[in-house]
């Protein structure tokens, strides 16, 4: 669901006094400037959105480049229409087994890095034609440079929602925003 800002548009002002005060935008929402307006995309679980999720290894003599590329890809991404999150995730830890995460056992830090370095990237589209529009852009603008960096191919899933994560709360704002809206 949209919501577009208007002037005087009460429902905009409750959705974006809730999400701000109560913290809870990653979980409630999205709010992001498209040109010359601010649009809230409200995750109310109808939303068809579509997912990738990629697996990088990458060259250890080549963080610092691919670190800085991948603020610069996360920008471009998020500067499309129909990009709606991106996250880039370094693996840090690790577990050291299935029985450990049974007993409760936290993860365990990684110390060094043998050979190359993980990463996890982490996209959110409207759809899937926004995905294929944005991905071709982003691979003519930065393939070259991104390869360079990876000691394989990267490993990739794509797919859409199946349960969407939505925080319910009974704040009042909350309340209100919801029942605006559905």
């Amino acid at each position: 669901m949209r919501v577009q800002e208007k002037s005087g548009n009460l429902a905009w002002l409750v959705v974006k006094l809730a999400c701000a005060t109560l913290r809870y935008r990653r979980f409630l929402c999205y709010q992001r400037r498209k040109g010359a307006e601010d649009v809230i995309y409200i995750m109310d679980g109808s939303d068809e959105m579509f997912n990738e999720i990629c697996i990088y290894e990458t060259k250890i003599d080549r963080q610092e480049e691919i670190e800085a590329l991948m603020k610069e890809v996360a920008g471009f991404y998020l500067s499309q229409p129909g990009v709606i999150d991106v996250k880039y995730i370094k693996r840090t830890h690790r577990q050291e087994d299935f029985n450990a995460v049974k007993e409760g056992k936290p993860p365990i830090r990684l110390t060094r890095q043998v050979g190359k370095v993980t990463y996890m990237f982490y996209w959110v589209l409207e759809n899937e034609e926004a995905h294929t529009r944005v991905s071709k852009l982003g691979l003519e603008q930065f393939y070259k440079r991104w390869n360079r960096c990876l000691t394989t191919m990267p490993k990739i899933l794509l797919g859409e929602n199946i349960v969407q994560g939505l925080y319910c709360s009974t704040h009042p704002l909350l309340l209100l925003a919801f029942f605006l809206f559905t």
